[in-house]
Parts: structure tokens; C-alpha cells; sequence
């Protein structure tokens, strides 16, 4: 493999860190799958703290949905 192919996929692996880095620096209650505006389903749709919904909860589970 030629240094040029090495940078490559360096650079396709940096790109692939840098897209979770960003999905953890959003992360919030509106970007998980328990959300159900305006509460969250695993609480029975009680809406959490305004500084938990900020930042999710220990079971904050990317949606994956990019919108």
C-alpha cells in the first residue's frame, strides 16, 4: 500500500471520528429514540429536567435520524 492510500484512509477514518464526536457534542433528549415531545416514554412522558433534556440521561439512545 502506497503512503498515498495510507492517507486515504486516514483521512476516511478521521472523517468517521469527527461525524460521533459531533453526534456526542449534540447530544440531548430532542436527538434520542425514548424522546416523545414533550416528555420522554421511558418515564411514562414526563418531561425531564430542563438541564437533563440539555444534555440526555445514562440511557440516551442516538435516533439517528440527521434532521
Amino acid at each position: 500500500m502506497s503512503p498515498a492510500e495510507i492517507q486515504v484512509k486516514i483521512n476516511i477514518a478521521q472523517r468517521e471520528a469527527d461525524f460521533w464526536k459531533d453526534i456526542l457534542q449534540k447530544k440531548s433528549c430532542g436527538f434520542c429514540k425514548h424522546w416523545q415531545h414533550p416528555g420522554c416514554e421511558l418515564a411514562d412522558g414526563a418531561e425531564p429536567p430542563a438541564d437533563v433534556v440539555k444534555v440526555g440521561c445514562d440511557v440516551w439512545n442516538w435516533d439517528g435520524i440527521p434532521f
